[in-house]
């Protein structure tokens, strides 16, 4: 009935052909539509008010227009455009000089938002600093608060100094307390995040069900909030059935809300959950889903907790290589989040799969003329190439005995399970470099370790003429 009655309005006000009149009936219905939370009707009507006022809208008291478009880009999804109109608003109200307005915090506040969703959590600290600094406890209080609950957040998301997060937290509930406004609902959810942020999982897991409980209806945003965490496997503060109960009750409440962000995020924490339960395939897929819509959306921290998810799997499968380029990719991206500890985890994953997949070794053994064997055994890594290794096991050999015309050589390679794909061209390169004559092929073999994996071994023996006589040229 409301709707109908605003449309109304709006068509008696076009007979007046009095501009701020129309303006005024398409304000009362796109408040109707936020009401609705219908983002497509809020940004169909703001469309419709710029073709209406067409240069009038450079007026800064008509930036409302803006920043309700805005953030229902950032509801929609559209962070890009969202930004943009921002920084459309921001111009226009600092021409005006207004730029210690509540308009101008409003618009603050809506850019850090884009930015968190990013999890470009260093630029929304930044944003809501400014806001802490263009407020206090008298002077737009509530913003105040805001701001510095805020920066406490950042603070949790980029794992920085536990005094500076208890400082902001304790600062923030006093204002609340003092305007006895019912937002300090936000301060129960963060102070629950604290102890999360300390590992105190026990008693944070009670702090979010007892915020959920008192913000389940008057402050669905908070509520999601504590779904999040506890949904989140990563978290460890249910077990695995719980978590997934959590979980699913997070995804159809995203989906309600139709905040395609939050569903993306729920997706993550299901696709935990089922990789956990060791349903791979299922996992596989819904990290997959969260990773495409994330990559849309451009948010970075998501989409590297999707990578690892994957990497993890492909390495469950023996897909060694593709589980490190994923990992690889998604170490940039924590780093981008100010996630260090998380790139740090990734990174040295990302090194021990290469110590692993390096960890070959050559043995080369010479026969001597009074039927004694010398020999000599080299392991080597990442940092250097199996001919470097094996030029090394001839200089070895080269310092057991005095040099002679000829080597009667034999080269035995192993290679561990899982880490045999560069195989045949190790054995290219070896037969290069010792420039093999009046020998025989290569003899190879794949041993069964009883885990159904396959570690690699090859044998040849070779005549090598004045090996010993090109090594000392070498030195």
């Amino acid at each position: 009935m409301a709707t109908k009655f605003s449309k109304h309005a709006f068509q008696l006000a076009q007979q007046t052909e009095d501009i701020y009149l129309q303006l005024m009936s398409l304000s009362i219905e796109q408040r109707i539509a936020c009401i609705c939370d219908n983002g497509d009707w809020i940004i169909k009507v703001a469309r419709k008010a710029r073709d209406i006022a067409g240069i009038l809208l450079l007026n800064p008291r008509l930036c409302p227009w803006l920043q309700r478009e805005a953030r229902a880009h950032l509801f929609l999804g559209n962070l890009s455009r969202a930004l943009d109109l921002c920084t459309e608003a921001e111009v226009q109200l600092t021409l005006a000089g207004m730029e210690d307005s509540d308009r101008y915090l409003g618009t603050l506040d809506l850019r850090a938002q884009v930015h968190y969703l990013k999890s470009e959590y260093s630029e929304a600290s930044e944003l809501y600093g400014q806001i802490v600094k263009k407020t206090s406890p008298s002077c737009s209080p509530l913003y105040h608060a805001h701001g510095l609950c805020a920066v406490a957040e950042m603070n949790i998301r980029m794992e920085s100094d536990i005094a500076d997060i208890v400082s902001s937290l304790n600062a923030a509930e006093t204002v609340y307390l003092s305007l006895g406004s019912p937002r300090i609902s936000l301060c129960s959810w963060l102070a629950a995040e604290l102890k999360l942020y300390r590992g105190d999982t026990d008693n944070a897991r009670v702090a979010f069900l007892e915020c959920l409980s008192k913000s389940r209806v008057i402050y669905p945003d908070i509520a999601g909030d504590c779904l999040a965490a506890l949904a989140d496997p990563a978290h460890k503060m249910s077990g695995p059935a719980d978590t997934f109960r959590w979980a699913v009750v997070y995804f159809v409440s995203m989906q309600k809300a139709k905040k395609p962000a939050g569903r993306l995020q729920a997706l993550r924490r299901l696709a935990d959950v089922h990789m956990f339960m060791d349903d791979d395939e299922t996992a596989l897929h819904l990290f997959q889903a969260a990773l495409k819509g994330g990559t849309k959306m451009g948010m970075h921290r998501l989409r590297a907790e999707c990578m690892v998810g994957i990497g993890e799997i492909m390495l469950r499968r023996g897909d060694l290589m593709q589980a490190m380029e994923i990992w690889g990719a998604a170490h940039p991206l924590f780093v981008r989040s100010s996630r260090m500890k998380d790139a740090a985890s990734v990174k040295n994953r990302l090194e021990m799969l290469c110590r692993k997949d390096n960890s070959h070794s050559v043995r080369a053994i010479r026969d001597g003329p009074d039927e004694s064997t010398d020999s000599v055994s080299f392991d080597f890594k990442r940092s250097e190439s199996p001919s470097d290794a094996l030029e090394s096991s001839f200089k070895k050999l080269k310092n057991l005995s005095a040099p002679l015309t000829s080597l009667s050589l034999q080269v035995e390679i192993a290679v561990e399970p899982g880490t045999s794909h560069g195989f045949p061209h190790l054995l290219l390169r070896i037969a290069g470099l010792v420039h093999v004559k009046n020998s025989g092929a290569w003899d190879t073999q794949v041993e069964d370790n009883g885990r159904g994996e396959g570690a690699w071994k090859a044998r040849m023996c070779a005549v090598v003429p004045s090996m010993c006589g090109r090594l000392d040229n070498n030195d």
